[in-house]
């Protein structure tokens, strides 16, 4: 026999062996499989072989290890192209088969063809990330076809400050495009999210404020009954549209789609009605100040039945096809964690679940070079909070939002470009298409740049209207559409708004108008303390004096001597606060913001005189 045909034999040899190995080690013979499965059964010659090189390939997958989050990404990947196999038999699979085809390759020395073997090792070699190359763009094929084949099935999901009718049925036509298209390679549906809240996480269903444990079996079982009737069309499997298409044809985008009720953190809360056109475009326009993309990844960690989260975060990222990392109820130690594993781009909170992370005892173990941008927002940012945001959490872009639930939220934003200095003393400027201005709030006269006033709005984002209290709404929006929104402030002469303070928080003390926000953003640069909250409290001589609660930095010593010591010649002598009161916690909604007004009912009687 020729050399030649020496050569040609043994490929073929080791071609058959090759592929005899692989049908065997990734088990797709039933037999196989029943036999690795039920061992006590008599296995055939090929199924021991097969046992055999599972084990062999169960001891090559210890020499590589992988992370739970690799594992994940793999078998998620594995469900989508149908292959049955663990991520662990998969790697050490590929390590087997390669090695097996080097080791053959040694079999042509001795035909004196040393070239041929050293070709045959190195193809063995090639072989592992051939295939995980392979892996990939298999993964990467299916993605396209998705990514195609949406648009045309469900329309372009489209928002702009014009009519768009379409984006009510979209979520109806989505559903139905993924359990018909899409339903086979899936294996796990998180289809009724909201029924799964109702059971496990009662208030970020929609804000049930009753505690789970004395929510009654009715309560429950009517709450997932309407889920189930409201999914039926999406989830029926059918292709007649003809009922979606009629609902749609009913509504406009200007009907309320969300009832939101307002935080409380001055009174008791009212319901917002909001529709379709406000939040969807509020949601767009923030993400595109953040500059959020598909390849960014958002830790929510303020509660989704707020504007914060549901427009702010969720609806931003659906937006924007972003990553949602979702917290059940915000958690420091959690927030840090899942930054670091999840590798997150942005966080959105409030500022005093940024000031808890900062100063959680663990911060320093958390990798934060991941982040890139984020919002703070909901109340009043200490300044020194927001360099530290910068600063310690490697945050270069995040950005400071104002607004309220009137207006969807989002009325002004800095952006990501600003200097710092403008990031940490303005709320920034307008969005595209609101308007905004300062008035006087007694005579309703507009009033130039840098002169203190009420902050007033009007956009297409402004609510319809407070649920069921007319005339709650008549004061809240005047007769030219603009929307009173209780806070002051002041504009500069690049559109730059700056929050002093509420309304009705302002403390009236012997006839001086005293804002509590300018003494707070004072105490907190003080060393010691962490956080501070001002109130009034009743007076019989100067109608309202001055009660400073403090959150100390730590557990050491900080006494009021030390900071009336502090304020003494550095602000006016009637700003600095009569009454002082040192706490671990303070009042706050289920939103993460401070309730002031029960702080003041907390020390009221013990200060009246």
């Amino acid at each position: 026999m020729s050399l030649i045909l020496r050569a040609i034999v043994m490929l073929l040899i080791a071609t058959g062996i090759y592929q005899i190995a692989g049908r065997l080690l990734y088990l797709k013979n039933k037999r196989t499989v029943a036999a690795i499965r039920h061992p006590h059964g008599k296995p055939s010659f090929d199924e021991q072989i097969a046992k055999t090189m599972l084990l062999i390939t169960a001891l090559i997958a210890r020499l590589f290890p992988m992370s739970e989050y690799k594992r994940q990404r793999l078998e998620s990947d594995f469900v989508r192209l149908g292959i049955s196999v663990t991520p662990e038999e998969y790697m050490a699979g590929l390590v087997a088969k390669s090695l097996m085809l080097a080791l053959l390759g040694l079999a042509f020395i001795p035909l004196g063809i040393p070239w041929l073997s050293v070709l045959i090792s190195i193809a063995g070699i090639l072989t592992y990330f051939q295939s995980t190359q392979n892996l990939r763009k298999k993964v990467e094929k299916l993605n396209r076809a998705i990514d195609a084949e949406l648009p045309r099935m469900v329309g372009t999901m489209e928002c702009t400050l014009g009519d768009n009718r379409d984006l009510i049925g979209f979520f109806d036509r989505y559903c139905k495009v993924l359990f018909e298209r899409y339903g086979k390679r899936v294996k796990y549906w998180l289809t009724f999210n909201e029924i799964n809240a109702v059971l496990h996480a009662p208030l970020m269903s929609g804000g049930i404020w009753t505690p789970k444990d004395q929510l009654t079996d009715q309560d429950l079982y009517q709450a997932i009954h309407h889920e189930l009737v409201a999914s039926a069309p999406s989830t029926d499997g059918g292709t007649d549209t003809a009922a979606v298409d009629q609902r749609v044809a009913q509504l406009e985008p200007t009907d309320m789609s969300d009832l939101i009720f307002t935080s409380g953190t001055t009174g008791t809360p009212k319901g917002v009605m909001l529709t379709h056109h406000n939040i969807v475009n509020n949601a767009r326009m923030v993400g595109d100040v953040m500059g959020m993309t598909e390849k960014d990844s958002l830790l929510i960690q303020v509660p989704v039945f707020h504007c914060f989260g549901c427009v702010m975060s969720t609806l931003n990222s659906v937006y924007h096809g972003s990553t949602m990392v979702l917290l059940e109820y915000f958690d420091a130690l959690k927030a840090l964690q899942m930054i670091d594993r999840e590798k997150c781009t942005a966080v959105n909170g409030v500022p005093t679940m940024f000031v808890t992370i900062l100063n959680h005892t663990d911060f320093d173990r958390y990798d934060m070079s991941s982040l890139r941008t984020g919002i703070m927002a909901g109340a009043p940012c200490p300044v020194e909070a927001m360099k530290q945001v910068i600063s310690k959490m490697h945050c270069p872009e995040v950005v400071i939002a104002f607004g309220q639930t009137e207006c969807s939220p989002v009325m002004t934003m800095t952006r990501r470009d600003d200097p710092v200095e403008i990031r940490v003393s303005t709320v920034g400027r307008l969005l595209p298409g609101i308007q905004g201005k300062i008035i006087d709030p007694a005579t309703g006269e507009d009033l130039p740049p840098n002169v203190q006033g009420e902050i007033v709005t009007k956009s297409p984002c402004v609510m319809k209207g407070y649920y069921k209290m007319p005339e709650e709404t008549k004061k809240a929006i005047d007769e030219q559409g603009w929307l009173h929104t209780g806070d002051l402030g002041t504009v500069d002469e690049q559109g730059n708004f700056k929050v002093t303070g509420r309304i009705k928080e302002m403390i009236i003390r012997g006839g001086e108008n005293i804002y509590p926000r300018e003494i707070e953003e004072f105490l907190h640069k003080h060393p010691k303390v962490r956080d501070v909250y001002v109130v009034g409290v009743p007076d019989k001589k100067y109608g309202e004096q001055l009660l400073a609660v403090i959150i100390p930095e730590s557990s050491d010593s900080l006494t009021k001597e030390e900071l009336i010591e502090y304020c003494n010649g550095r602000i006016a002598r009637h700003k600095i606060p009569k009454y002082w009161e040192f706490t671990s916690t303070v009042p706050m909604t289920a939103s993460g913001k401070v309730q002031k007004y029960k702080i003041v009912e907390q020390y009221s009687s013990r200060y009246a005189s």
